[in-house]
C-alpha cells in the first residue's frame, strides 16, 4: 500500500485509526510511507505494522512542484522490495547511511 499523506497527524487517522488502512492489510504486505515525517513518527508506524506482521518502507517524497513525486529511501529498502513490484519504480534510489 503506498501512503502518501501530508502528516504524522493524518497517518494517525488514515492509517492507524479505527477501520484505518492498516486494520485491512494483510500480514507480508508492504506499507510505504510517502510523508516527511520524524523518525519517532515512523518508527511508531513500523510498531504497529509489526504487530500486525506487515512491513513498512520509510520513503518520503521530496523535490517540491517541479520534481514531485521523486522518493528517497533509506536502507530499508530491501532487494525484496523491488522484487515485489515497488510502486516507486524508476523514481526511486537508496541512499546508504
Amino acid at each position: 500500500v503506498l501512503c502518501v499523506l501530508r502528516d504524522f497527524p493524518q497517518i494517525q487517522h488514515a492509517v492507524l485509526g479505527d477501520g484505518g488502512v492498516l486494520a485491512g492489510m494483510r500480514p507480508g504486505g508492504i506499507l510505504v510511507v510517502c510523508s516527511t515525517i520524524s523518525p519517532a513518527d515512523v518508527r511508531s508506524v513500523g510498531e504497529a505494522a509489526t504487530a500486525r506482521g506487515v512491513r513498512v518502507l520509510d520513503a518520503p517524497m521530496s523535490g517540491g512542484d517541479r520534481r514531485a513525486g521523486r522518493i528517497a529511501s533509506g536502507d530499508s529498502m530491501s532487494d525484496a522490495h523491488r522484487a515485489r513490484g515497488h510502486p516507486a519504480g524508476a523514481s526511486c534510489w537508496e541512499i546508504q547511511p
